[in-house]
C-alpha cells in the first residue's frame, strides 16, 4: 500500500466510548475537589477498601490519578490503538469486572452510584458486572482481530480540530470554577457546573481523535 491510513473501527469506538464513561467517576471528583473546595466530599471504594475525602484532602490521589491513567488510555485508543492501548484497556477491564462483581457479591445493597447534586442513587449490584463483563469481551473480540493484522505504524497528525477542540474544553475551566466555587451546593449553578464537566470529559475524545487521515482498521 502505498498510503497507510486509520480510523477506529465502529467496535473500537464503543469500546473508547463505554471507557470514557467509566472514568468520569475519577474526573469529576477531580475537578469538583479542586473548584468547590471542602466543601464537596465524595467516596468510592474498591474491593472493599474505602477511598474518600473532602476538596484535595483525604484521598484526593485517588481521582487524579484514575484521570491521568484515563486521558493516556483514550488518548492511545483515538490515535491509534497500539498495543500500549490494548494492554491498558484491558487492564482496566479486567480491574472493573473484578471489583464490580466483588461488591455486587459481598455488599450488593451498598453497592450503588450516587450524585446528590443530580439527585442520582442507582444500584450496580447487577448492572456493573454485568456491563464490565460485555464490555471487556468485547475488547477481547476487539483485540482477536486485530493480533491478527499487521499493526500499521502510523504518526497521526495534529489538526486544527484537533487544537480547536482541546482549547474549547481547557476554556470551559475558569467557567466551571465559577458555577462550582460560588454555587452553592445542590443549586442550579453547582447542577450546570457538574453537567458542564461531564460534557467537557465526554467530549474529551473529539480532541483526540484523528481528522486527517482515515482507513477502517
Amino acid at each position: 500500500m502505498s498510503e497507510q491510513y486509520w480510523e477506529p473501527s465502529r467496535l473500537l469506538r464503543v469500546i473508547l466510548i463505554w471507557l470514557a464513561i467509566t472514568f468520569i467517576t475519577g474526573w469529576l471528583p477531580m475537578i469538583r475537589g479542586a473548584f468547590d473546595g471542602p466543601t464537596y466530599s465524595w467516596g468510592t471504594s474498591y474491593f472493599g477498601k474505602q477511598f474518600s475525602g473532602s476538596g484535595t484532602g483525604g484521598d484526593y490521589w485517588l481521582p487524579v490519578v484514575k484521570s491521568i491513567f484515563a486521558i493516556i488510555v483514550l488518548y492511545l485508543g483515538w490515535r491509534g490503538a497500539r498495543i500500549g492501548f490494548l494492554l491498558l484497556a484491558l487492564l482496566w477491564q479486567t480491574f472493573g469486572f473484578a471489583d464490580a462483581l466483588y461488591s455486587s457479591i459481598t455488599n450488593p445493597d451498598e453497592f450503588r452510584f450516587k450524585g446528590d447534586t443530580l439527585g442520582v442513587d442507582v444500584s450496580l449490584a447487577w448492572v456493573a458486572p454485568t456491563a464490565y463483563g460485555i464490555f471487556l469481551l468485547l475488547t477481547v473480540i476487539w483485540a482477536t482481530r486485530n493480533v491478527r493484522r499487521e499493526w500499521i505504524e502510523l504518526v497521526l497528525p495534529w489538526s486544527r480540530k484537533n487544537s480547536a477542540w482541546l482549547m474549547f474544553l481547557i476554556a470551559l475551566l475558569p467557567v466551571q470554577f465559577v458555577l462550582l466555587h460560588f454555587g452553592k451546593h445542590q443549586s442550579t449553578s453547582d447542577v450546570i457546573g457538574v453537567l458542564i464537566t461531564i460534557f467537557q470529559w465526554l467530549f474529551v475524545a473529539n480532541a483526540f481523535r484523528p481528522y486527517a487521515l482515515k482507513q477502517y482498521a
